[in-house]
């Protein structure tokens, strides 16, 4: 039996396969609102100096899967800030954040 989770209001388990388009930069922002993808991922690793303004463009406009990976994870977080940027992205309100654990 698939249950239906909800990020915001995309129904995720059910109906057709929902599309999460990654951004870094203002001009992914705009591409991925233009888009009709259901669900931006906003990157704070890759755009470690502007993901903040990155989420205040997306919200209210699509759910919001946050990300954030560390150097040792193949990200570009250097290790010693992942967990304060992790806390500072609990602090925005995502619909969800992605994170790895080891």
């Amino acid at each position: 039996m698939v249950r239906e989770v909800y990020l915001a209001d995309v129904a995720l388990g059910s109906g057709r396969a929902k599309i999460i388009v990654a951004v870094a930069s203002a001009e992914d922002v705009r591409l991925a609102l233009e888009s009709e993808c259901d669900i931006v991922e906003v990157r704070a690793d890759l755009a470690p100096t502007e993901w903040e303004k990155l989420l205040q463009a997306v919200r209210g406009r699509r759910p919001i899967l946050a990300t954030v990976r560390s150097e040792s994870e193949g990200g570009k977080c250097p290790d010693a800030l992942y967990e304060e940027t992790v806390t500072r992205l609990l602090a925005q309100s995502p619909e969800a954040i992605d994170v790895q654990v080891d």
